[in-house]
């Protein structure tokens, strides 16, 4: 039942349907305040249900600018929502681990240096030197400028450019090299008879293969200090652990959220600070034949929120180093020394790299640096991870590959058990454990006991060379090496994805059910990051896929295949697909990593199915390191802030656009580094003086917003119903809609009880913008334009309309059944769709005395 709750009624009479009541207060009540205007006061008549706990205004304000020009008040009211969000209950709370870090003192004086530019010989500087300018080029641009300047009309003053030529550039750049913010590379020749672990018998035979071996690297020291107190992450820099929260709810977030910075910091004495070190290598092409290779060592700080660290323009990562690139070997390459001495030489290198953090004992060193605001900090540097893929792993670990008996990097299982997940009492490799297994092996080899020592060290995955990171206290490298998202997760489901195609060819119309996956996934219909196959859907057709790819190839994957193949298929590829968007989440909490657990548990119960079309069956590295996801998650945080993407992202700044500057000669790493140091120094001086930041991460949880823009001429409804003959038919659709909303069942098909609408104040846009926030505080927008097709095709998915009650927006997943069938309506009433737009229905309270005011966006 339903009551009229103006008080001249009292309450008396109830009505059984809400059209029932919407048709006595337009007659009873019409000399109430009804306007727009009026509407929103809290004076208005109200109706309340019996069956209702809630009272439904008649008149709610809808706190939305729609373009109108007059967004004072609602960006005044979205501040207030703003305010509000940082104050509940979903906001995180941060709660600082051990003691608090304190300065020792103050560096005194200007921080400030300057490399005697202008601002307009900066532009032009930075400019080149982004760019990659040649001799040639940049005097050009230079003229180009000047002729620029010369025939601007009402310059009074000519500006002087004093980098006329590249070579002056370079000058004035080197001007800065005895400021701090100048970190050179020393590059510095290898000789083989100085690495420790070196085969000596053939060291003769090396020279002859490999020629020349140089190597560039920083002070590391010095590189650490310079990012702690990059003077833009002033007010960012983190000094201490965190447990985060929300609701009472344990959070991971950032590296300083994970149990590993926890537990260090609860080790460090009063006042010190974590300075958590993350490395990451990796060899890449930097030639179009790819004969040429460099191999980067970068660094960057955990201390710096992954938020600016993992943006490129930020310059929050370094390069640290440049490996010498020791080439596969034809003659040798086969051979046992050849690979023994390649890992030394490399090894070799990191110990020279790393030397200024080595101590004589095993207690970690502490280093004072300088910090956010020039104060001096007591730093303990530890190695909190390093990036890399699988072969570089095994590498740094000095583990086997996947032939020896253990050949995890990480862990003691057997190499034969990878198919299934291990046990939680599984034996993981640590420094100690891995020196004492390494002495022992030595001392195996001293009492003639060779062939013993070869099979230890083949048993549990051991190499001859001696591991540089076992002589650093706090870098343990076993627990550093982490998980990955680009080349682990990526990896197995390529794997997964080829058993398929493989279990389909072997079908008797094999052919023909692959031909038809590929219509299926070439005709899908165009949506927003919905990808269209077009030469093939499995990845056999498909080159260098990209991550973003395989990422829209699993949004699909289930749709063309699962009438196909085996169910069983189906249902296993669901629950690792559930996995792998679950665990690359920027958040986590306890209960979102048991979400994880389960789901790869059952991945795994479900995964025999795929061992038939897998050469190894399914006892392969990568599918092992699934299991290690939820422990690394808690220890370091979400896989976003040490993902390996964002050290492939920074090849094409640091390694291949140095290489287009060098001569392809064996000097070229050395041109490189001196390449970058002078790109590094430029930016740097500009940086250290500008302003810190200011603004923070909003941590709390925002709504979903959305606004119309671009409005059409004319934009009033009446004018366009006015060249149109079929309007009260388009009336009527749009009020039977509303009508079917509020009442359902009861709807009516007399049109004097439906809804009215005021037209008058209806205004025509072409596009409507929604921002949508996750927990992070990240917005995700998108833009919807209206178009009369799509590449050619007809395009009916949207329809979006905002329910007043429960504030919700609705789009094509919810409401595309429905946008079909009343767009279809809506261009049968129109006719042409010549002119295509959007069209904001809003129906005033005025119109239809309801509790809700409904918006209906269509596409003509």
């Amino acid at each position: 039942m339903y009551y009229c709750k103006n008080d001249a009624c009292k309450h008396l009479k109830p009505y059984i349907t809400l059209r029932g009541l919407m048709a006595h207060v337009r007659c009873c009540h019409s000399n109430s305040p009804m306007g727009s205007d009026a509407g929103f006061q809290s004076a208005a008549p109200q109706i309340s249900s019996e069956h209702s706990s809630s009272q439904i205004d008649t008149y709610i304000d809808m706190d939305y600018d729609y373009g109108h020009g007059t967004a004072d008040n609602n960006m005044l009211t979205a501040q207030n929502n703003a305010a509000d969000t940082q104050n509940c209950p979903t906001a995180l709370h941060e709660e600082i681990v051990g003691f608090k870090a304190e300065p020792y003192g103050i560096v005194p004086g200007n921080d400030s240096q300057d490399l005697c530019l202008s601002e307009l010989e900066y532009r032009i500087a930075s400019y080149a030197t982004e760019n990659e300018l040649s001799k040639s080029s940049y005097t050009g641009l230079i003229s180009l400028i000047g002729s620029v300047i010369e025939h601007c009309p009402g310059a009074s003053t000519q500006p002087d450019i004093s980098i006329q030529s590249i070579e002056s550039l370079n000058y004035k750049i080197s001007l800065g090299n005895k400021s701090r913010y100048s970190i050179p590379f020393k590059t510095v020749e290898i000789d083989p008879a100085d690495i420790d672990g070196f085969p000596e018998r053939h060291i003769e035979e090396f020279r002859r293969e490999a020629g020349k071996i140089f190597f560039s690297y920083r002070d590391i020291i010095a590189l650490c200090e310079l990012l702690f107190s990059y003077r833009p992450f002033w007010d960012h820099t983190i000094l201490n652990a965190a447990i985060v929260t929300r609701d009472g709810e344990r959070v991971y977030t950032d590296i300083y959220s994970g149990n590993w910075w926890e537990n260090g910091q609860r080790k460090l004495p009063k006042g010190d600070v974590l300075l958590a070190i993350m490395l990451a290598s990796d060899q890449a092409d930097v030639s179009a034949n790819g004969r040429e290779k460099a191999w980067h060592l970068y660094l960057k700080l955990g201390n710096t929120p992954k938020a600016i660290r993992n943006k490129d323009k930020e310059k929050a990562s370094r390069v640290l180093a440049y490996f010498p690139v020791i080439k596969k070997s034809a003659r040798y390459g086969n051979l046992e020394w050849y690979r023994t001495a390649r890992k030394a030489a490399f090894h070799h290198c990191l110990r020279i790299v790393l030397g200024p953090l080595a101590n004589n004992g095993n207690e970690i060193k502490s280093i004072f640096l300088r910090g956010p605001h020039n104060k001096i900090y007591k730093c303990v540097p530890m190695l909190a991870c390093y990036t890399a893929d699988l072969p570089e792993q095994r590498l740094l670990s000095l583990t086997m590959s996947g032939n020896a008996a253990m050949s995890c990097p990480r862990c003691f299982e057997q190499t034969s058990n990878f198919k299934d997940l291990p046990a939680n009492t599984i034996l993981l490799r640590s420094t100690k454990l891995m020196k004492d297994m390494f002495q022992h092996a030595l001392a195996l080899e001293n009492n003639n006991q060779q062939a013993d020592a070869y099979n230890m060290r083949r048993t549990y995955s051991m190499s001859t060379v001696k591991n540089a990171f076992w002589e650093i206290p706090g870098f343990d490298i076993y627990r550093s090496l982490l998980v990955d998202d680009l080349h682990q997760l990526g990896g197995v489901y390529e794997h997964l994805v080829n058993c398929i195609e493989q279990s389909i060819k072997e079908k008797r119309n094999g052919v023909r059910l692959i031909r038809r996956v590929d219509e299926r996934a070439s005709q899908l219909p165009p949506y927003r990051k919905l990808r269209q196959f077009h030469n093939g859907f499995f990845l056999s057709n498909l080159r260098n896929v990209a991550y973003a790819e395989l990422k829209d190839h699993m949004a699909i994957l289930l749709v063309v295949i699962h009438d196909l193949v085996d169910p069983q298929f189906i249902i296993s590829m669901r629950y690792f697909i559930d996995f792998y968007f679950s665990a690359t989440s920027k958040e986590h909490t306890d209960a979102s990593l048991q979400i994880v657990q389960d789901s790869l548990e059952d991945f795994q119960k479900y995964s025999a199915i795929f061992a038939k079309y897998s050469k190894s069956g399914l006892a392969f590295p990568k599918k092992h390191m699934l299991s290690k996801y939820v422990g690394d998650i808690r220890n370091m945080g979400c896989i976003d802030g040490y993902s390996t993407q964002q050290s492939e992202h920074q090849h094409k700044k640091d390694a291949k656009s140095p290489a287009k500057r060098t001569n392809k000669r064996y000097s070229s790493v050395k041109q490189m580094a001196e390449f970058v140091h002078r790109r590094d120094l430029l930016f740097d001086m500009q940086a250290q003086n500008s302003q810190p930041r200011i603004e923070k991460p909003n941590l709390g949880v925002q709504p979903t917003t959305h606004k119309l823009i671009s409005k059409l001429n004319p934009s009033s409804i009446n004018e366009l119903f006015a060249s149109h003959v079929n309007v009260g038919q388009f009336e009527r659709l749009i009020r039977s809609f509303l009508d079917t909303r509020m009442e359902g069942r009861n709807s009516t098909r007399n049109l004097s009880n439906m809804p009215k609408l005021d037209t008058e104040i209806v205004t025509r846009y072409q596009t409507l913008i929604i921002d949508d926030y996750d927990v992070d505080g990240i917005c995700v927008r998108e833009k919807v334009h209206a178009r009369e097709n799509y590449h050619g095709r007809d395009r009916y998915d949207y329809a979006i309309f905002r329910d007043g009650e429960s504030g919700h927006i609705y789009g094509a997943d919810n409401g595309r059944t429905w946008a079909k069938s009343i767009l279809q309506r809506i261009i049968h009433f129109f006719g042409s769709r010549s002119s295509s737009q959007f069209i904001l229905f809003q129906t005033s309270a005025a119109a239809n005395s309801t509790a809700m005011m409904h918006y209906i966006a269509v596409t003509l």
